[in-house]
């Protein structure tokens, strides 16, 4: 692992502990998309976030809602928010704690 995977893991962790009660809430709402459409991405979360005024304390947070165990990434699309300015986000779908 480099130094560089270490500190984005840190960093990662630091902003997940800052964060629990949301990264539960968004975890469960991903997981419930997942149950009717078969996958989600975080275009879906942040329409949510949005309208429910459920955004973290920083950020960063948004990239650990999918660093659980049990998340499978299984494509990329464009986002369709126009801040992200067209970036690829990812296609997950949730296996469950059971699996690889």
């Amino acid at each position: 692992m480099t130094l560089g995977s270490i500190l984005k893991e840190e960093g990662r962790e630091r902003v997940a502990a800052r964060n629990e009660e949301w990264l539960r809430t968004m975890r469960n709402h991903a997981k419930t998309i997942c149950d009717i459409d078969g996958s989600v991405t975080s275009d879906a979360l942040r329409r949510f976030a949005g309208l429910y005024h459920r955004e973290p304390t920083h950020p960063n947070a948004w990239g650990a809602i999918f660093a659980e165990k049990g998340w499978k990434r299984i494509g990329y699309v464009q986002s369709k928010r126009p801040e992200a300015h067209a970036r690829p986000i990812g296609v997950w779908q949730w296996i469950g704690d059971n699996h690889e």
